[in-house]
């Protein structure tokens, strides 16, 4: 997998999961049952971790592409394992 369809991956998985965060707050927000309110709210916040865990692997990819064009791998490398537990993660 090269660094720009790592990028996209992970920009894909980005919204996904910032969609997830978002949908998981508002239904936290609007139902009654207080154990739903708090397990959905718990929800919302594994959501936010996973985020900031992706943009945090995209952030420093982007930027050393964009400086050092003739380094075949910059920003270092996103390995597909990781890439797949990140999916698989967020199925759960």
């Amino acid at each position: 997998m090269n660094t720009v369809s790592a990028r996209n991956a992970l920009a894909y998985l980005y919204k996904y999961v910032e969609a997830g965060e978002k949908g998981y707050a508002v239904v936290a927000s609007n139902v009654r049952n207080r154990a739903l309110k708090i397990l959905y709210r718990a929800y919302a916040q594994q959501r936010l971790t996973f985020k900031e865990e992706i943009f945090a692997e995209i952030q420093p990819t982007r930027a050393a592409s964009e400086t050092d064009s003739a380094n075949p791998n910059p920003g270092g490398t996103v390995y597909p394992d990781n890439l797949i537990l990140c999916q698989v993660v967020f199925l759960f």
